[in-house]
């Protein structure tokens, strides 16, 4: 499971690369040098801070530190980021230096990544998956309302919603700090875009837009297949099972539906978070 870095205030990733002289006669005295090796990191400033009432750590940044404090395969941690310029995954090991300061100072801590192995491009963790498709379309009322593929910000707090409401469901500790950020947010327009205000403008009914809403969170967070399925379950969760004959025969059917694409992982790694006092 992949779990998000808050309090990240400074980012810095870079490949450097190894060069060894490779000159010959034939470049008539000319220098030259030949790339043989790449080395990939990250350096970060993260606000080290504990949750206002239980004093407990964000579960990523405990895995973080204690990835530094051991050996072997427990030292290798397994990060994937994206940004503006691209997005990236592999295995890196950690270095975790507290900045330290005076009384009246913010926790921050420096963390270097240093890469091991090859580190490879992914597609974006916050985009839907489907094959590409970058919108949804939805019929209501004999009308088709399209959902443009919202943006990274709005699919991180999508996700950080139903992240949380799993870790609650599974009794464990909610990171309000992150949740806040996303509750903050009216993500049912931010989600829909424009086609919340034809909805709205349309006069259609309450449980029709929640439906539709709940189908794009799902489209975000998983892939537009399932979203589908969702949709013509029609808010029922006993649609979605598969019938006793699919269980029997071993689920699936052979049919390959023109809409499905291959799943990617959507839990992205680095967010801002705000800075606050431990």
């Amino acid at each position: 499971m992949w779990a998000l870095v808050p309090g990240v205030q400074e980012f810095a990733p870079k490949v450097e690369p190894s060069q060894q002289k490779s000159t010959t006669y034939d470049d008539e005295g000319w220098a030259d040098s030949t790339v043989t090796e790449l080395a990939w990191s990250i350096e970060a400033k993260l606000a080290h801070r504990c949750h206002p009432t239980t004093g407990v750590f964000n579960a990523a940044l405990v895995k973080l530190r204690l990835a530094s404090e051991t050996f072997g395969v427990p030292s290798r941690v397994h990060v994937r980021y994206y940004d503006r310029e691209g997005r990236d995954e592999g295995y890196a090991l950690v270095t975790w230096e507290p900045d330290g300061g005076a009384a009246d100072d913010l926790d921050t801590v420096k963390v270097t990544l240093t890469g091991k192995g090859p580190r490879k491009k992914i597609t974006d963790p916050a985009a839907p998956a489907g094959g590409g498709t970058l919108t949804l379309v939805l019929p209501v009322n004999g009308r088709r309302y399209t959902i443009a593929a919202p943006s990274a910000e709005t699919g991180l707090a999508v996700q950080t919603l139903v992240q949380s409401a799993a870790v609650a469901a599974n009794g464990g500790e909610v990171d309000t700090d992150a949740l806040g950020d996303a509750a903050e947010r009216d993500l049912y327009r931010d989600l829909q875009g424009d086609a919340y205000d034809q909805m709205l403008a349309d006069g259609v009914t309450w449980p029709a837009l929640k439906h539709c809403a709940r189908v794009a969170i799902v489209w975000v967070v998983q892939d537009k297949a399932t979203a589908e399925r969702v949709w013509a379950s029609g808010g029922d969760p006993s649609r979605l099972a598969p019938n006793r004959q699919q269980r029997r025969s071993g689920g699936a059917s052979t049919t390959k539906n023109p809409a499905s694409g291959s799943r990617t992982n959507t839990r992205p790694a680095p967010a801002r978070a705000r800075r606050k006092r431990r």
